[in-house]
């Protein structure tokens, strides 16, 4: 079943809990945009209401109910940021009689923020323009020390955000974060001049470790703009010994740094370990033979079909 099969029921119970609030002032031509928005949301085309309803808002801003409409448009398309910015205009704008009309409206909302989460945004230097993204989409195009909040969808539930920072004076950046549902997370993207940095692209194997620089944390790695001159990277990972190496920077260079950790495992736990052990049958005695073998190797496929093991055959 498609993706968009699986949203359609979903997205026809909404279809018939919108609900097109009247403005308390319906004039022309915001009453004519409004009603076209209205109209493609009953045809279930969310996009067209979502630029309808931008057009009808940028001629009056202050209208709560567009700004409802529009939070459901933007619910439908699965852009939970967006719908929570809309309802909570309409919550500051709306009379309580508007308000009244809505049923539902907080334990929606407080649904919708489990599905976003906040980053705070800042920057070691003041830098405008700028583009910061996240999955290859702007989030924001300035950046300062100050910080500045965005608020942005959450793929699932404990997901980690990839964000990379790019501007034309600076090298770029990239931050991998734990984004936890609901919460706020501090990105802070420290800004070093091309003529005097370099990258370090940094890639772990198992995936996943977390990765220190001259001491300092740098998530999972990926890439990492540092001053040129040498530096100490760390690997870490449960289960896995500490990898360290040592590198050189180079100003305005790129340099690939993969890093292979080794499995801290107990040698009772490998998998030849087991296979290693002989068992020799000798009268009403049993014997056990260990053999522990030197350096691990890969299991190499064999020539027996799955489940047929030849085995000596005992007589007792």
């Amino acid at each position: 079943m498609t993706r968009a099969l699986r949203r359609l029921p979903m997205a026809l119970a909404l279809a018939a809990a919108f609900v097109a609030l009247p403005a308390a002032a319906d004039d022309d031509p915001v009453g004519e945009l409004r009603r076209q928005g209205n109209d493609a949301m009953q045809r279930l085309n969310y996009s067209e209401a979502i630029e309808l309803y931008g057009k009808a808002l940028a001629l009056a801003p202050n209208d709560a109910a567009l700004h409802y409409n529009l939070g459901r448009a933007y619910q439908a398309r699965e852009d939970y940021s967006a719908a929570l910015r809309s309802f909570e205009a309409f919550t500051k704008l709306a009379s309580p009689e508007l308000r009244g009309k809505v049923q539902g409206l907080d334990v929606l909302v407080e649904d919708l923020k489990k599905r976003v989460v906040t980053l705070v945004l800042r920057c070691s230097a003041v830098v405008d323009p700028v583009r910061i993204l996240l999955e290859s989409r702007v989030i924001a195009t300035s950046c300062s020390p100050v910080g500045a909040p965005v608020t942005v969808n959450l793929p699932r539930a404990g997901a980690s955000l990839e964000l990379k920072l790019e501007a034309e004076r600076y090298a770029a950046a990239s931050r991998r974060v734990a984004a936890p549902s609901g919460g706020t997370v501090d990105v802070t993207f420290d800004l070093l001049p091309k003529a005097t940095s370099g990258i370090l692209r940094i890639k772990t194997n198992p995936a996943g470790a977390e990765v220190w620089i001259d001491g300092g944390s740098y998530g999972n790695g990926g890439e990492v703009a540092l001053q040129r001159g040498s530096h100490t990277v760390v690997a870490k990972r449960d289960q896995y010994e500490d990898a360290t190496v040592r590198v050189v920077v180079e100003a305005e260079q790129t340099k690939d740094v993969p890093i292979t950790l080794q499995s801290s495992t107990p040698v009772t736990k490998k998998w030849w370990f087991w296979t290693a052990l002989g068992v020799v049958v000798a009268g009403a005695a049993t014997v056990t033979t260990v053999v522990i073998l030197n350096t691990e190797k890969d299991p190499t496929p064999g020539t027996v079909d799955p489940g047929i093991i030849p085995a000596p055959f005992f007589r007792f």
